[in-house]
């Protein structure tokens, strides 16, 4: 039986009654994941636990850009049927349901149009109903989208803007996602169909509000590189030469760094993990977030969709400056990678001129941040995506190892939630629970 955002938040204020003492338990990555467990395992009255975190703080793809206040990772808040979104309701966090209010632009051959021109025309409409409908579809034949996306015969412009859409929301190439596989996943989402936008407050205030008092229980750049569970007791090992003893341990960290062997275990890990491994894939995410000095886009723009390196330029930020953030994902993004940062910047730029006249965006330009996941240190990526037979190899990867390793995190989440905040929170429930010898609920 599926768990409800009640009973999360629940066990989220009040904790679980555990059925099983966990000793001494060392939580590996302080993301969203590794921080709920952390809270829920406190919650629950289990004190003998610490984080231990790579990188210099927490929030994992959780990353603000404190200058400009937007958002370099994880932005918004995907549906109202979640714990997480429960969770800020309680708080009394303001959120924005932007899709209601905002109007969208795309650069088409005869000029910019506005999502409310171009749904007159039957082939964008139809491409917009189906984006609309894709958790409701029917299964499909076994294409990629890019292959599906030919068989539509759609206008080069709205190809274009489709394929962003798709990219960008599940964060890979359009060759590399298959219909049928993003609908299965589309399907088992039950989160809602409402997107949100904190309204007076960036995500980095988040972690403070909800996590503060657990600093004193992370280590900070502690770069784990094995674990060792051939005796009774778990030895965790650091770069810097420590040696950490745990009776369980969590692993949270996002799945490129099992793949990419930044952690050895001892024995190594059993052939059903390596497979999951093979199977799960983080795609190349990019973020280039724009600060002018003042706005020459119209006031109810939500995003601009545009044939370009970065295909969509939408407006963020709880800063004073005006802002627009650039989102790119899957093939586009590793294209934009390669070119680096500076390039990237003089190529957005330019694009924007061209769509605004003027030079406005060169002219008006004061600040940028340029978030490039896939060469972010202990991340290597943005967040994982559907493939074939893609929540078998999750629930692989999430199965308990030696009854002592647990893992938690985007990507193992069976449910449809993989790739979103509320989705990692879920995980760290499962997985305390399990530790706690209460079992998945």
């Amino acid at each position: 039986m599926p768990i409800t955002p009640s009973q999360i938040l629940q066990v989220w204020q009040k904790g679980f009654v555990p059925m099983a003492a966990p000793g001494r338990v060392i939580i590996i990555g302080a993301g969203m994941a590794g921080l709920s467990a952390a809270h829920l395992l406190r919650q629950s009255g289990h004190k003998d636990f610490l984080l231990l975190e790579a990188r210099a703080d927490w929030g994992g793809r959780i990353q603000t850009w404190s200058e400009g206040q937007a958002e370099a990772g994880a932005e918004e808040v995907h549906g109202a049927n979640t714990a997480w979104f429960g969770l800020l309701k309680q708080k009394g966090i303001l959120l924005n349901s932007y899709e209601d209010e905002a109007e969208n632009y795309y650069v088409c051959p005869s000029g910019l149009k506005t999502e409310t021109q171009l749904n007159r025309r039957p082939d964008f409409r139809q491409s917009l109903d189906y984006w609309e409908a894709l958790r409701t579809t029917p299964a499909q034949p076994p294409l990629s989208w890019a292959q599906w996306l030919k068989k539509q015969g759609f206008g080069q412009e709205v190809a274009a803007f489709f394929t962003t859409k798709i990219e960008n929301a599940y964060g890979a190439s359009l060759s590399q996602l298959n219909v049928p596989d993003v609908l299965r996943m589309g399907q088992a989402w039950s989160a809602g169909e409402e997107n949100f936008l904190l309204e007076d407050r960036t995500y980095a205030a988040l972690l403070e509000q909800f996590f503060n008092s657990l600093r004193p229980r992370i280590q900070f750049q502690k770069i784990v590189h094995k674990i060792d569970y051939q005796q009774a007791k778990i030895f965790v090992h650091t770069q810097d030469g420590q040696t950490l003893e745990a009776d369980q341990v969590l692993v949270t960290v996002p799945v490129s760094q099992l793949q990419n062997d930044r952690i050895a275990f001892a024995p190594a890990l059993p052939p059903s993990k390596k497979q999951a491994l093979l199977h799960i894939r983080l795609g190349p995410v990019l973020k280039l977030i724009l600060v002018f000095e003042q706005a020459f886009w119209p006031e109810e723009m939500g995003s601009l969709y545009l044939d370009d390196a970065i295909g969509e330029y939408y407006t963020s930020g709880l800063g004073p400056w005006p802002t627009l953030t650039g989102y790119v994902a899957g093939s586009r993004a590793a294209q934009l990678s390669a070119e680096g940062e500076a390039k990237g910047l003089a190529m957005a730029l330019q694009a924007l001129d061209q769509v605004w006249g003027e030079k406005k965006a060169s002219r008006f330009y004061k600040a940028h941040y340029w978030a490039d996941w896939s060469k972010e240190p202990f991340i290597e990526g943005g967040y994982s995506f559907p493939g074939p037979q893609t929540e078998r190899h999750r629930k692989a990867l999430r199965e308990p190892l030696d009854g002592r390793i647990f893992f938690a995190g985007e990507a193992t989440h069976t449910r449809g939630h993989a790739g979103t905040v509320h989705g990692a929170l879920e995980t760290a429930y499962w997985a305390v629970a399990e530790m706690l010898g209460i079992g998945l609920l």
